[in-house]
C-alpha cells in the first residue's frame, strides 16, 4: 500500500496512515525506530559488508549468495544446477526457482516445496539496475 499512496516526497508522515489501515501499531512501530533503529542499521551494514552485498535483493541459502556471482555470463548463458534440475541464467531469480534453491537444501523438503510458483513480471533483474 505504501507504494502505491506514498510518494518518496511524503513516505515520512504517509507510512502512518497506510500502516493503521493493514492494523497495524504505528505507536510501536515508532517506538521501536527510536529505541533500535541505529543498531540495527549498523547490524545491517556489518553483515552486508561481511558477506559483499553489494545490491538488493540479495538471497543467502544456508550461509552463501544465491545465485552466486559465478554463475553469471557475460554473454547471459550461464547456467546453474539447483538439485537434479539445470536452470539457465535467465531464470536464477524467478519465484519458483529462488524457491527451489531453498528447498534444495532440506535433506527432506516441506510439502510446499511441491507447489510451483508462476513468473510474475515483477521478477528482479538479474544484474544491476532498479
Amino acid at each position: 500500500m505504501i507504494n502505491t499512496n506514498c510518494t518518496d516526497q511524503n513516505a515520512d508522515n504517509c507510512w502512518q496512515d497506510q500502516a493503521q489501515q493493514a492494523g497495524l501499531d504505528t505507536n510501536k512501530i515508532t517506538e521501536c525506530f527510536n529505541k533500535e533503529a541505529v543498531d540495527l542499521i549498523e547490524k545491517e551494514i556489518a553483515f552486508t559488508t561481511e558477506n559483499q552485498v553489494q545490491g538488493s535483493p540479495t538471497v543467502f541459502v544456508n550461509g552463501v549468495s544465491f545465485p552466486p556471482e559465478t554463475a553469471y555470463t557475460q554473454d547471459g548463458k550461464g547456467q546453474l544446477k539447483v538439485g537434479s534440475k539445470v536452470i539457465d541464467q535467465a531464470d536464477f531469480r524467478t519465484p519458483n526457482v529462488l524457491k527451489e534453491s531453498v528447498c534444495a537444501s532440506f535433506k527432506k523438503s516441506p510439502k510446499e516445496c511441491k507447489t510451483i510458483l508462476e513468473a510474475t513480471s515483477q521478477t528482479a533483474p538479474a544484474a544491476g539496475g532498479c
